[in-house]
């Protein structure tokens, strides 16, 4: 009886080593998509965080003989459809370009700033100074 006892226990041994590479692959398959779930995640989050700002081309030139400047909106990538002048000399002082094409001329007296709105904020797109 002894000789049917030790093939029994070496039958129950081998039995329980066949469950060991089962557990450990659904361990690795759980763990895998468990990290990507977490990489896709975080990859899925850094696109929403970021912002794109205001983006327009101005062309802006100054008059030899008047000293006079003129700022013309040459190019329209993002903005929400206006170009306001927020400093300026007294002319240009708040003054707004409605569209590409339109231009705006100032003395040349003081600094020259143009922001765009784009997505509610506004973004400097393009200075001048004397």
């Amino acid at each position: 009886m002894n000789s049917n006892d030790d093939s029994n226990t070496r039958e129950d041994t081998d039995g329980d080593r066949a469950v060991s590479p089962v557990i450990g692959v659904i361990l690795m398959v759980a763990i895998t998509v468990i990290l990507a779930a977490v990489i896709a995640t975080a990859v899925l989050e850094l696109g929403q965080t970021q912002t794109v700002s205001a983006s327009a081309g101005v062309a802006i030139s100054q008059n030899s003989s008047s000293g006079d400047v003129t700022a013309t909106w040459v190019q329209d990538d993002r903005t929400s459809g206006t170009l306001t002048v927020v400093e300026g000399a007294s002319s240009c002082s708040s003054a707004t370009l409605d569209s590409v094409g339109d231009s705006i001329t100032c003395d040349g007296s003081s600094a020259l700033t143009i922001t765009a709105e784009y997505e509610g904020s506004n973004t400097t797109v393009a200075t001048w100074e004397p």
